[in-house]
């Protein structure tokens, strides 16, 4: 919904309050003990991996506890030794030097092992492969563990799905279901050894090839579907700052009672409205474009919107000269205006608008625009006809030169007006047609009144 049609509605705002205020959880802090391992944490800014990866183990482990759950914490082996030596490797104790372990190394300093885990791959393994989703169905023993021996896990197939019917309420899929699901049994081993250096000391980190899938970005998950519980923190200090945010925010689960709000709830939900009312630069564009090549929720074309008709020069949030011409082939008819001489005009089509346009600005186009004086071209107005073939493409061309040509004879040399000759040959055809067939008009200049 338009931003405008959001700002000073008390009733929307009222009912969309209530509704969040409902169907959402709200708890104060990450630590709360309603947020359990389980819960994909999502965060508005980019947070230091080794610092949310750190949070997650601590609270997590300390929920799994509190639960009586079985599980276990990996601690990696961190090592150093003065750098270019052949001196024998000890435990590490620089915190510089642990600091570049844990910004540049994928594997964090300590893993979180319970029945349900899901892992990141940080590597390329035997029927696996780096950033694959690994799934740990039985947690390893502690002798294993104690060893750093090889490990079993189950990857998600390329195609496949990283959730299980029943995931959310902590059900964990036998074997067979697994298997039938096209997930793999695999072995996933210590990480081989990347050394890291600091100005007189290098290192490494002895750990699994896995790291948590605990957290992420908004953005980041935008296009998956997480069934089972998310947490997201709205808080002064990382709160979303866009719309998009929002939207992606509140429709990763299956479930509104999957989502749990991690701030004050008042600040949270006044925050929400707040941001879904803000208007950016694009939105008079996008919705323009909503409004004249879709149809809204109940199937029926919005009637405010002029049909087939995008006014570019009204929406677009920066100079015209900047507007990006379509990449595709669809085909168009269209209209040139040279700069220098704003009064000479040329119609032409093409199947590729950007292509032919830098023809006509390199002297290549046609003979008509050849001449250097007239360079370089405006795109003013254009057709876009993917139905037409080249030759109802010419014809369109010829009348629309037709129309302009009488226009220029009767002193109207009006750019606007010309731009609207070449509209009313699209609407003209449009009549005659389905509304799938519709043909679309974009202007780069004003009409004239």
């Amino acid at each position: 919904m338009n931003p405008d049609e959001l700002v000073n509605n008390e009733g929307l705002e009222s009912t969309f309050k209530q509704l969040v205020g409902d169907a959402f959880h709200f708890v104060d802090t990450m630590s709360d003990p309603q947020i359990g391992p389980e819960h994909q944490r999502m965060y508005a800014k980019r947070r230091n991996a080794a610092a949310a990866a750190e949070d997650y183990v601590t609270t997590s482990a300390a929920n799994l506890a509190t639960r009586n759950i079985r599980h276990r914490v990996v601690k990696s082996e961190d090592y150093q030794r003065t750098a270019h030596s052949n001196a024998t490797f000890r435990t590490a104790t620089d915190g510089n030097l642990i600091s570049a372990l844990d910004k540049y190394l994928r594997e964090p300093k300590r893993l979180l092992f319970y029945e349900g885990a899901m892992f990141e791959s940080t590597v390329n393994g035997d029927n696996y492969s780096y950033s694959q989703v690994l799934f740990m169905r039985e947690v390893p023993s502690a002798e294993d563990i104690a060893a750093f021996s090889d490990i079993t896990l189950w990857a998600k197939p390329p195609s496949g799905t990283a959730n299980f019917a029943g995931m959310e309420n902590g059900q964990i899929p036998t074997e067979e279901e697994l298997l039938e699901w096209n997930w793999t049994k695999v072995k996933v081993r210590v990480t081989r050894e990347r050394l890291v250096k600091t100005n007189y000391l290098e290192g490494g980190r002895k750990q699994y090839s896995l790291r948590h899938t605990c957290s992420s970005t908004i953005n980041r998950t935008m296009g998956s579907t997480i069934v089972g519980p998310v947490a997201i923190e709205m808080t002064e200090e990382c709160t979303p700052w866009e719309k998009g945010q929002i939207v992606v925010m509140i429709s990763r689960t299956t479930l509104a009672e999957h989502i749990w709000i991690v701030g004050n709830k008042r600040f949270a939900i006044n925050k929400m409205w707040q941001i879904i009312c803000r208007k950016s630069q694009w939105s008079d564009m996008m919705e323009t474009i909503l409004r004249n090549l879709s149809t809204n929720a109940d199937g029926v074309a919005d009637p405010g919107a002029e049909p087939d008709y995008i006014p570019m020069n009204e929406v677009f949030p920066y100079r015209m000269c900047d507007v990006q011409l379509p990449t595709s082939t669809a085909g168009y008819v269209y209209l040139l205006v040279s700069v220098p001489h704003p009064t000479f005009t040329y119609v032409g089509q093409t199947e590729h608008l950007g292509r032919r346009l830098n023809q006509h600005n390199s002297g290549r186009g046609s003979n008509t625009t050849a001449p250097s004086m007239y360079m370089p071209y405006h795109v003013a107005a254009y057709v876009i006809t993917p139905n037409l073939d080249e030759g109802q493409r010419m014809s369109m061309e010829r009348r629309w030169q037709q129309r302009n040509q009488n226009a220029l004879r009767q002193g109207n040399a009006d750019i606007g007006n010309l731009v609207d000759m070449g509209r009313e040959l699209m609407s003209e055809y449009n009549q005659l047609v389905h509304a799938d067939e519709h043909l679309r008009f974009v202007s780069h200049i004003e009409r004239a009144l």
